[in-house]
């Protein structure tokens, strides 16, 4: 058992008993092995003993690095599993979602962000709107153009998801039938990341992404 400070169990609670008896030799039975009073006396102290062991696996319970049996109550608590956050399954992978559901509750910053997508394993370019607005959203003087409107505006983010695979059509392949693309990978990190920042983003920031690939084909770059 892990170390619960001074609730961990030592074997001495028969001993912490007798400690509470007074001396002198009316007493003597309490302390002597064999008789009545001494096995009455071990009998108390077997409780003690499950007790200070109960309100160690408490203790260790009660935090979420050491949790085990209250796990399941942990989770339900913070809303886990997040189908948002890639999958984990073993108890330690558990244990580290827990801690880190608790200690990042923001996800406002640009680095944040990029945090988090190295959490799904994604390499991303983020790029805030007022970056790449050009000097204005059209001339000052006429002939002004209207199709060419920029269109970025001041509380927009383009994130750029990197490392999708080029497809096309399967010509000659046989394999997939005749006018069904070849998939671009597996979005499904993409999807997530995407889900997890659809959620923490700022209320008045909307959030432009290149392409999700299951959905349009090929991905796109919206500052080219």
């Amino acid at each position: 058992m892990s170390s619960c400070q001074f609730l961990n169990p030592t074997g001495r609670e028969q001993e912490t008993l007798e400690r509470h008896l007074p001396g002198g030799i009316a007493w003597d039975a309490w302390r002597t092995p064999g008789k009545v009073a001494y096995r009455l006396m071990q009998a108390l102290a077997k409780p003690f003993a499950d007790a200070s062991a109960a309100l160690c696996r408490l203790v260790l319970e009660l935090s979420p690095y050491t949790t085990d049996e209250l796990l399941p109550e942990w989770e339900r608590a913070l809303s886990l599993p997040d189908a948002c956050l890639p999958p984990v399954t073993t108890l330690d992978e558990r244990r580290a979602r827990l801690v880190f559901r608790l200690q990042r509750r923001r996800w406002t910053t640009v680095q944040d962000w990029y945090d988090l997508a190295t959490l799904f394993g994604l390499r991303v370019r983020i790029t805030p709107g007022w970056l790449v607005q050009k000097p204005a959203l059209y001339a000052f003087t006429y002939p002004k153009r209207y199709d060419i409107f920029p269109k970025l505006g001041r509380f927009r983010v383009y994130i750029n998801v990197d490392g999708f695979r080029p497809g096309g059509y399967p010509y000659g392949d046989g394999t997939a039938g005749p006018g069904y693309p070849i998939p671009y990978g597996d979005a499904t990190d993409s999807d997530r990341f995407r889900c997890i920042i659809e959620r923490v983003r700022p209320a008045n920031v909307v959030v432009v992404w290149n392409a999700p690939i299951h959905l349009y084909g090929f991905p796109i770059d919206p500052l080219n």
